[in-house]
């Protein structure tokens, strides 16, 4: 055949789950004008990743099989449109492997080629070589919207020029759990003592998604939808020499995000901000709610809700003495700049190793989750639900960590940022992820082996979908698994 394809890459790498554009040029070389796709509408070309060592086919891509695959092999079949192309002439389109992939493509070198059916005959081009890499994660923030009922995640990526990213994917309708990552932005140089927030919305934002970071005290922000940044807010300096964000933010509109930020004062005095951030704006409006308490809580977690007096957020905060726990709680008032407490909530003996309530509140009173262990020699653990006005115990769990044959602890512990009937509890140990779901039948289960360095883990429960784990890990970027347990 006397057509010629060739494909291109803008980068020889690329990250996991990100945009990987190429080009694929088709050149006639015969004498007479052919039929050829037209880059204005869907695509019947087929991309195809070897691996580059053995050769192996790992992954074949089209624009007919991600529609098939987001309409679960219901969609039609495919009708393309051709053009004309002269002899000596060529035609150039643009494609994204990252959206064609209807999971991640996982890290490894790759050799990608394309080809094309045609008239009973099939041209492909020749290979080039493609590596796709894991991101350097640094933070990462999750957590479940609810008013676009989808997953929202943001990390932190250190480039080994020594520079963070910033990326944020966002389910959709279709694929609520899943998504390509977005770049969004790029801190100086040098900055490595981040946290990062990704913002749920009240109510359906159409994947406008507002997205915060905090490198040292310098705060920045800003507003995008899958591959558009709308906005950046100027970065800030905070009054809190260091400072932590916490990892989801909220949005009341898609115009206006809030944050919420903690750490040190001046003074040794710990302090919470409430950042509000919006697209009309250049800079953010900073609110301080000192506690007079001079210590850093052991962990913390935060709820708000949009009531008849504005926006409420509040901080149940978790710190550690030699007599063991004190749980207490702030109730912040941002658009008046009150706020009442702490106050105590529950004294307990033991260490606390997680707590977890839903971001967003549904009801003025609400409940917050607390994990404490393990201890004594068989490693007792237990979580109790407690409300959130400290009245009572609303349930409590008990339950042994996670067995090892040589008493090993696990080095983390996450519970989920939901009101589950019976929540999930995971954790690390060794090369294993173990989790349990808490309950009569309770019983460790693995969920993954072959992860000594995965750190940074989360469990969110969506609404009507299996619980998700999602972790760190250097060789893999960052993992997604469902917790069938």
């Amino acid at each position: 055949m006397s057509l010629v394809l060739i494909v291109s890459t803008a980068a020889t790498q690329a990250l996991v789950a990100c945009s990987i554009p190429v080009t694929v040029a088709i050149t006639n070389r015969g004498d007479a004008p052919v039929e050829v796709p037209s880059p204005d509408a869907m695509s019947p070309y087929e991309f195809s990743l070897r691996d580059m060592p053995t050769g192996d086919g790992r992954y074949a891509l089209s624009a007919f099989a991600a529609l098939s695959e987001r309409n679960q092999d219901s969609a039609p079949a495919p009708r393309y449109e051709y053009v004309t192309l002269a002899p000596g002439a060529t035609l150039t389109s643009k494609h994204d492997l990252g959206a064609l992939a209807p999971d991640d493509i996982a890290p490894g070198a790759y050799l990608l080629s394309v080809s094309w059916r045609a008239r009973g005959a099939a041209i492909e081009s020749a290979a080039v070589p493609l590596t796709v890499q894991p991101p350097n994660v640094i933070d990462l923030a999750v957590g479940w919207c609810p008013g676009d009922q989808a997953l929202t995640l943001t990390l932190a990526h250190h480039t080994q020029g020594n520079q963070t990213e910033i990326y944020q994917r966002s389910g959709h309708e279709e694929a609520p759990l899943t998504g390509q990552l977005f770049a969004r932005d790029r801190l100086p140089a040098g900055v490595r003592a981040l946290t990062i927030a990704t913002a749920l919305s009240f109510a359906p934002c159409a994947e406008n998604r507002w997205y915060a970071t905090l490198g040292d005290n310098v705060f920045a922000a800003g507003v995008a939808q899958c591959a558009t940044v709308f906005m950046r807010i100027a970065p800030t300096t905070l009054p809190l020499p260091r400072a932590s964000l916490y990892e989801v933010g909220w949005q009341t509109e898609t115009e206006s995000a809030s944050f919420l930020a903690a750490g040190l004062d001046a003074a040794g005095q710990f302090t919470l901000l409430v950042i509000t951030c919006h697209a009309r704006a250049a800079q953010p409006v900073v609110m301080a709610f000192p506690t007079g308490i001079d210590t850093l809580p052991a962990t913390w977690c935060a709820t708000a809700t949009q009531r008849d007096e504005g926006r409420v957020v509040d901080v149940v905060l978790a710190f550690a003495s030699h007599e063991g726990t004190a749980i207490a709680r702030m109730t912040l008032w941002p658009d008046t700049g009150t706020s009442q407490g702490p106050v105590t909530l529950a004294t307990y003996p033991e260490a606390i190793a997680a707590v977890g309530m839903p971001p967003v509140a549904v009801e003025p009173t609400g409940t917050v989750d607390l994990l404490f262990g393990p201890t004594g020699v068989d490693g007792r653990m237990s979580l109790a639900r407690i409300a959130l006005d400290g009245s009572a115990t609303l349930a409590l769990w008990q339950f042994i960590a996670p067995p090892h044959h040589n008493r090993k602890r696990p080095d983390a512990w996450v519970i989920p940022n939901a009101n589950s009937e019976r929540p999930v509890v995971l954790a690390h140990i060794e090369h294993q992820i173990v989790a349990l779901r808490v309950g009569d039948d309770s019983e460790w289960r693995e969920v993954a082996s072959g992860h000594p360095q995965a750190y940074l883990l989360h469990v969110v429960a969506p609404d009507g979908v299996v619980p998700q784990a999602l972790w760190c890990e250097p060789s893999y970027g960052f993992v997604q698994r469902p917790l069938d347990v």
